[in-house]
């Protein structure tokens, strides 16, 4: 069977929850919080502040696990970016088009080397002005 990380315990990562269990995935959860929905329901929980990426990392490991799914917010797609990478799983953004993508100031350089227009930023009012 299939062993999956999925990082994230709160609600909203339920349903991606169900839809692995449902294709026969063995589920894992993690997250640092103990009272998150997940957590409490999830029969595979690990208790871990996923946003340390050598722990997630050495996680995944212990667990052997085949794939890991980020959950519903921000530092779990990051997060499980960098594990990813790490761990040689396919599927994922490099640590570049994270940064560029997923961050206002790189994403700000992307569009600028595209000649997109974007919101520019001033270092006080006055420059602004």
């Amino acid at each position: 069977m299939t062993r999956v990380l999925l990082v994230d315990t709160n609600f909203s990562a339920g349903p991606l929850r169900h839809a692995l269990l449902a294709k026969g995935y063995e589920v894992w959860v993690v997250g640092g919080r103990p009272d998150d929905a997940l957590a409490v329901s999830a029969t595979n929980y690990v208790e871990l502040d996923y946003s340390d990426a050598s722990g997630l990392v050495a996680l995944a490991r212990e667990l052997r696990v085949q794939a890991i799914v980020p959950g519903c917010n921000d530092v779990s797609y990051a997060a499980s970016c960098r594990a990813a990478s790490t761990l040689g799983l396919k599927g994922f953004e490099s640590a570049t088009a994270l940064s560029r993508l997923h961050k206002k100031d790189g994403f700000r350089e992307l569009c600028q080397s595209l000649l997109i227009p974007a919101p520019k930023t001033y270092a006080s009012i006055d420059a602004a002005l």
